[in-house]
């Protein structure tokens, strides 16, 4: 019995493993499972010449994808996970996509499927050739087109020449050996093998007139420069510029760019007679603006009646202005007699042509005449103090509302005399026959601030006529005027005498800093140039004014660029800085014509910041109406590099009317001047 009940329980025990067993093989062996079975796939190809293709592989049974997409050698598959898909950037071409579906047990299936990917070729081709204004046989050239990321340029003076490659609306300039006409091929590049090109006809020329006038001299006072020719000074009378030396001259008076410049051609041997004598022995610099198309050197002879001529020689550079400032040194270093000067002798490439304006000399300082806005690097704005009044002229630290120019004078009144302040002496008397009302900028921390303007005689200071404004407005420019109707304008008046708070004693406190500008008889006339400010801005124009409207701490002025690096190597950018004021302090730029959105509507700006995550906020508002205005906010994401920002409008009302472009930088954030609240901005578009 007890042998039976053994045989029993081993025979248990047996039936029992061999079922384990069969369990076990049951959950790890996958031996039983089939490989995937219908592969495919779905092919989402863009038509926007991106080359993007969205692969969505399927199969019945599959757990995992291996895809090789077949546009590379030695291409390592991408793994997919069933349910799921992956993007592809493809070049335009047909490809074989191979796809492995991958099920539990690792068996797998693959399958291969033909794409065909196509972009669209470079389509309306557009094509601006111009010939250059300044300089001869250049032609200057930029090109658009859809669907193009690059252009090869071929000028077609050589057969074997290479392409020069421009991007869409880069623009490239090319100068030509000698004038001809040639034939400009334009080939626009884009994802498509297919290319589109065009050739156009081109004509180099050579230029002979300037296309725009010589720089304009800096205001000088009469003391303080000689001048032979020039619309920005008064001239030597009884000169003449085409003198019978029994040489071959040919000489006339252009108006280039609304300026009187001389020309000299068949340049051989020319000159200037000067009657009587002029004595340049004060003088510390010749200057002369000088413009060419085939010559290549000037030289310049002073002729002294004692000791004859001496000549500097001129390398020139043909089809744009060059300024040159001699040294009179450089004339007397070789013997020669500067009180005598009677005559100007030009010589230089035989044959050649060549433009002169401004032929003046000069030395450094002089004192100012009226109007005073003291901006010149030249003139001596040299300050007589009295009585503890001490007067200066510095970087404008109050630049806003009708004063964002870049020097004002600040007149500090220390203890001394209740009657202490400052006077500057002019080039010359004031002529007082054209208006009688003097006009000053003035600003003032305290209220109720006294401004007394008072005129003088150099030599005798009985002569004299005085006025007193009281200021009305406190911490904000204010424009005074003086009745002078009263003054006996027979007699002459030279010193200009500025006394604050006559009566009261000062203390060189803040309460007793003022600050002052634009002294004018009547009206200032307009700021010189007087082109509209449009977009884009670039603050690179010479005749445009980028008068900013600062406020609440915010400061801008335009600069030199000083990080001129990466994505901006311009000449000219805007600063602002925020000082301490209000969390919104910023400035804005008046548009006369308002801001166009009815095209585009995206903002593109250019920016610079040391510090991480810099806000900047650009805003429109209505002149009249600062209800009627729209703004965006976007954070910049690179410190200490340039960087464009795009500001999206497209929710814009563009049926009113925007003339303020107003920027704020990290809005919510008190400034303090220092270098961290201090940006850089250049480059304001509208894009589509």
């Amino acid at each position: 019995m007890k042998s039976l009940k053994y045989i029993l329980g081993m025979a248990l025990l047996m039936s029992i493993i061999v079922a384990c067993q069969k369990i076990e093989d049951r959950v790890y062996n996958f031996d039983y499972i089939t490989a995937p079975d219908k592969v495919s796939a779905v092919f989402d190809i863009t038509q926007d010449n991106t080359g993007l293709v969205t692969v969505v592989p399927t199969a019945e049974g599959a757990q995992r994808f291996h895809i090789l997409f077949g546009d590379v050698e030695n291409e390592e598959p991408t793994e997919v996970p069933q349910g799921e898909s992956v993007e592809h950037i493809y070049s335009e071409g047909q490809y074989s996509v191979k796809i492995t579906a991958i099920g539990l047990s690792n068996k797998s299936t693959s399958i291969e499927e033909q794409i065909n990917v196509s972009f669209k070729a470079p389509e309306n081709l557009v094509v601006n050739i111009e010939s250059d204004k300044a300089v001869s046989y250049t032609v200057n050239l930029s090109a658009t087109a859809d669907y193009t990321t690059m252009f090869d340029i071929y000028f077609g003076e050589s057969v074997d020449e290479e392409a020069v490659k421009i991007l869409p609306e880069e623009v490239v300039s090319y100068t030509y050996a000698q004038a001809g006409t040639y034939q400009i091929k334009v080939v626009a590049k884009g994802g498509a093998i297919a290319t589109l090109e065009e050739t156009f006809t081109f004509e180099a020329t050579k230029v002979e007139v300037p296309a725009e006038a010589a720089p304009t001299p800096p205001s000088r006072s009469a003391s303080s420069v000689v001048s032979i020719f020039s619309d920005a000074y008064t001239n030597q009378e009884n000169t003449d510029f085409n003198p019978d030396w029994g040489q071959s001259t040919v000489v006339s008076t252009e108006d280039i760019g609304g300026s009187s410049t001389l020309k000299y051609g068949n340049l051989n041997y020319q000159g200037t007679q000067l009657y009587p004598e002029v004595d340049l022995s004060k003088m510390q610099f010749m200057h002369i603006d000088v413009w060419t198309a085939d010559a290549d050197q000037l030289s310049i002879f002073p002729i002294s009646i004692a000791t004859g001529e001496k000549n500097v020689d001129l390398a020139l550079s043909k089809g744009e202005w060059l300024s040159y400032d001699i040294p009179m040194s450089d004339f007397s270093d070789q013997g020669l007699a500067l009180n005598d000067i009677h005559q100007l002798k030009i010589t230089g490439t035989e044959g050649s042509t060549v433009y002169l304006d401004n032929i003046y000399f000069y030395k450094e300082g002089g004192l100012p005449t009226l109007p005073l806005d003291f901006e010149s690097n030249v003139l001596d704005y040299t300050f007589v103090d009295f009585d503890g009044g001490v007067a200066e002229v510095i970087d404008n630290p109050q630049s806003s509302g009708i004063n964002t120019s870049s020097k004002v004078t600040r007149m500090v009144k220390n203890p001394g005399q209740v009657w202490g302040g400052s006077y500057l002496s002019l080039d010359g008397p004031i002529d007082f026959s054209a208006s009688k009302t003097f006009k000053m900028k003035a600003y003032s921390i305290k209220a109720g601030t006294k401004v007394l303007l008072k005129v003088e005689n150099k030599d005798d200071s009985s002569v004299n006529f005085e006025k007193e404004v009281t200021m009305t407005k406190v911490n904000e420019w204010e424009e005074l005027s003086f009745d002078y109707s009263a003054i006996d304008d027979s007699k002459s008046y030279h010193n200009i005498v500025i006394i604050f708070d006559l009566g009261t004693q000062g203390d060189g406190t803040a309460n007793y800093t003022f600050y002052f500008d634009d002294i004018s008889l009547g009206d200032l006339p307009p700021p010189s140039g007087g082109d509209e400010l449009v977009i884009p801005v670039d603050f690179e124009s010479e005749t445009i004014t980028y008068a900013f409207t600062d406020f609440d701490g915010g400061v801008a002025t335009v600069i030199d660029n000083p990080q001129s690096s990466g994505i901006n190597t311009s000449s000219k950018v805007g600063q602002m800085v925020k000082n301490g004021g209000q969390p919104w302090g910023g400035s804005y730029l008046s548009f006369t014509e308002g801001i166009d959105f009815s095209s585009n509507k995206t903002f593109k700006m250019k920016v610079y910041s040391i510090k991480a995550g810099t806000k900047v906020l650009l805003k429109v508002e209505n002149k009249d109406d600062s209800s009627v205005n729209f703004e965006k906010e976007v954070t910049m994401t690179k410190v200490n590099e340039w960087e464009e920002l795009s500001f999206d409008y497209s929710a814009i009302d563009a049926s009113k009317a925007y003339h303020n472009m107003v920027l704020i930088f990290d809005l919510g954030t008190q400034g303090d001047g220092s270098a961290e609240m201090t940006y850089l901005f250049d480059d304001i578009t509208l894009m589509n």
